[in-house]
């Protein structure tokens, strides 16, 4: 069900009440079975990111462990290298405005230069 709204965020952002959905969206993080449903996942939260960042500002104590858990090379390949390339680019971007909110999170290892 994650992903299937992941891809309604990303066609028709407008056509759904973020108010309502995001805080179930969010919740449902990380995913635990269906990896693959990572992929239109990260996307709506990539999109969302680039298009209206601050409707996530409320949810990145939440977002930054689910982005530390589906990065954790201990653990199974849950998001693929394309995903994984723009998680880290946005992990970069917040850390310009909330570093201490990324070091909190186990999220330095991931930064440029780390």
């Amino acid at each position: 069900a994650a992903g299937a709204v992941g891809r309604l965020i990303v066609r028709n952002t407008a056509a759904v009440p973020l108010d309502q959905v995001l805080p179930i969206f969010v919740d449902a993080l990380p995913l635990k079975n269906d990896y693959l449903e990572n992929r239109p996942v990260f996307r709506a939260l990539f999109h969302l990111f680039k298009t209206n960042g601050a409707v996530l500002y409320p949810y990145m104590d939440r977002l930054l462990p689910v982005f530390a858990h589906v990065l954790d090379p201990s653990g199974a390949d849950q998001i693929g290298d394309e995903i994984r390339t723009e998680l880290i680019h946005l992990i970069a971007l917040i850390n310009q405005e909330e570093p201490a909110k990324v070091r909190a999170a186990s999220l330095g290892v991931f930064l440029p230069g780390a």
